[in-house]
């Protein structure tokens, strides 16, 4: 009971800490890299130890895949998470220190007043039919399988289902990138100037062409990213997006739908007896420090020895290369984690279990190294923050690649490193696209870079 207050009073204040913190934070930027691992923290590891620590039953069983788990050492893992969110938070705020921006340093970028937007359309348009002939394969691809009616009784499989058409499936989310990319241009555009009727109707097709294609995919990630990809670029280069009740209210109930998505597509056993609560955070959707539990039970801390983690950094390697030196390409920390707790899930259904930065971390070293490497992390990502969006050094570009930054967050600290560098392979690549597009309509204050390599050189020469 002691030890309950004790951990209780520590996430009191740590949570108190973090939402200080972001709240400050995002008064000048909302998108800053803290802001999004900050509530990832608190929704997806905070909120899941303060449930575990008020559970009363001593074991539970766990619905994703009907096996039972225990709470063992749920205090040395829960005080090791609190550990490993304060490193993530003192590597951003050190980082942050590092970083001083001149006025100098900031190369201003603005949308063309006087372009046309003729290049713009004809994007949109192209864009709008590659994905319409991408629609009409993935019918016809489902009519070969049995029919939309058998996909969507069998959509909790799409794993398996889309493994007979990985090309296909690939394609969309390439397309649906570059389109969300796109259409987070026009909005951005329809921000800060009045445009016509075609432009506002080519911009409506868009969406609703993405969303389609994302709903149809059964993965709610695709349509996060989506809206995560076209919220960015409206606030970095349209109107800025301040916080207020509403930003809050649209996310709240942004997640609640997503909650409901999940539960349609997804093969969870329906226990009547169990609440709301018990649902969320004892199945498919928190399940951070559950996780860690169970390969605690099961004595696996450790036992990867990094190999998950280093597979997952060279996910971006074709498999068709590791198959030239009659090698298969490694599994990330998903894969492997869900075919040795549950194999027979793996072996039906080629279906993961997300098992979170934390877990992987856990699964691969012990729980001296993980703070160290949240550390890292929240230096690398606020750095890079630093170098893309307060001082430009990239230009347009730079923004652009951000928003596969942010979205990376997410997807770290809820699933692998194997998806995360895999993903933002994928991003980069729709970015490198995209970026033609952006130099036709976006130009530089030729004066300002000017007025900038004059500054410099003179410091130089002081130097």
């Amino acid at each position: 009971m002691f030890l309950s207050f004790l951990m209780g009073l520590l996430i009191f204040l740590v949570t108190v800490s973090i939402i200080g913190y972001i709240v400050v934070l995002a008064r000048k930027d909302v998108f800053q890299p803290i802001i999004t691992a900050g509530v990832i923290f608190l929704v997806f590891y905070i909120f899941d130890i303060v449930y575990i620590l008020f559970d009363e039953k001593e074991t539970n069983r766990f619905p994703l895949s009907g096996s039972n788990f225990y709470y063992s050492n749920v205090y040395v893992i829960s005080f090791v998470t609190i550990i490993c969110i304060m490193m993530w938070f003192i590597g951003d705020f050190l980082a942050n220190r590092k970083s001083k921006v001149v006025g100098q340093d900031r190369i201003e970028l603005r949308i063309d007043s006087e372009t046309k937007f003729r290049f713009v359309l004809a994007f949109s348009t192209a864009t709008a039919g590659v994905m319409l002939v991408q629609l009409l394969m993935f019918f016809k691809f489902i009519n070969s399988i049995g029919g939309l009616a058998y996909y969507y009784e069998h959509i909790a499989d799409r794993a398996l289902i889309f493994s007979q058409n990985t090309m296909l499936y690939a394609s969309i989310q390439l397309t649906t990138v570059i389109g969300s990319i796109a259409v987070g241009y026009f909005l951005a555009i329809m921000s800060i100037r009045k445009t016509n009727f075609i432009f506002k109707t080519s911009v409506i097709s868009l969406i609703m062409l993405i969303m389609s294609l994302s709903l149809l995919t059964g993965a709610r990630a695709n349509i996060l990213k989506s809206i995560i990809i076209i919220l960015v670029i409206v606030n970095y280069l349209g109107k800025k997006i301040k916080l207020n009740f509403k930003l809050v209210a649209s996310f709240l109930i942004l997640g609640i739908l997503f909650v409901v998505f999940a539960q349609q597509t997804r093969n969870v056993e329906v226990n009547t007896n169990e609440s709301s609560i018990d649902k969320l955070y004892n199945g498919v959707e928190i399940s951070q420090i559950n996780n860690v539990m169970i390969l605690d039970h099961a004595n696996l801390i450790g036992v990867e020895k990094g190999k998950t983690v280093l597979a997952g950094l060279l996910s971006f390697v074709p498999s068709s290369i590791y198959e030239q030196f009659g090698a298969e390409k490694p599994p990330g920390g998903n894969q492997e984690f869900t075919k040795t707790m549950w194999f027979q899930r793996w072996d039906r259904a080629k279906s993961e279990v997300a098992l979170g930065l934390l877990g992987e971390l856990a699964f691969n070293f012990n729980y001296y190294l993980m703070p160290f490497v949240f550390l890292i992390l929240g230096i690398v990502y606020r750095t890079l923050y630093n170098f893309m969006i307060k001082k430009q050094r990239m230009g347009v570009l730079g923004y652009i690649i951000y928003i596969g930054l942010i979205w990376s967050i997410f997807q770290l600290l809820r699933g692998d490193f194997y998806n995360t560098v895999n993903n933002l392979t994928i991003y980069v690549l729709a970015c490198l696209v995209t970026f033609a597009l952006i130099q036709f309509t976006i130009k530089k204050d030729k004066k300002k870079v000017a007025k900038t390599k004059l500054v410099s050189h003179r410091i130089s020469r002081n130097i």
